[in-house]
């Protein structure tokens, strides 16, 4: 008998297999684990992650950093402002839905940069409202505010 997902997707597990490259691998692994442990306080949605939305999240990681790797960037961390927008603007040319999904993956993926260990998004995709064109990236490399894990109050 295999795990219980309601409401899931038809798919049941997550093939890390299909990623060629070991270190975006490793960074898909440690995003997923940091959006199941910890959830995103600098983003609308707070708390940790339902596990039926991993195999959602992992499509739309993986697609951004594939579009990334398309437009010139070898890794999260080669990522410039030139990067962002070319990126944007192929997102932008399927439809406004699909620029507004890949923006927020953006924007997750720098909110999670300090619990990723071998690769980060360091440029800030910045407030913009999704699918919009956002004016100017941050030109300056900086690491997001540290995130700390929730504490629950247990009462005994």
């Amino acid at each position: 008998m295999g795990p219980f997902l309601p409401r899931s997707t038809s798919e049941r597990t997550i093939v890390f297999t299909s990623v060629v490259d070991a270190v975006t691998a490793l960074v898909l692994r440690e995003y997923l684990y940091s959006c199941l442990r910890r959830g995103n306080s600098s983003l609308v949605r707070r708390g940790p992650m339902k596990l039926t939305g991993i195999f959602g999240a992992f499509q739309k990681a993986r697609t951004v950093i594939t579009t990334f790797q398309e437009v010139g960037a070898r890794r999260l961390g080669d990522v410039t402002s030139d990067h962002l927008q070319a990126a944007l603007e192929r997102w932008q040319s399927v439809s406004a839905e699909e620029a507004a999904l890949r923006v927020t993956a953006v924007k997750h993926l720098f909110a999670h940069g300090p619990f990723l260990t071998a690769d980060r998004l360091l440029v800030n995709p910045g407030p913009a409202a999704p699918g919009t064109r956002w004016p100017e990236w941050s030109a300056t490399r900086r690491t997001p505010p540290s995130a700390s894990p929730r504490r629950s109050s247990l009462r005994s």
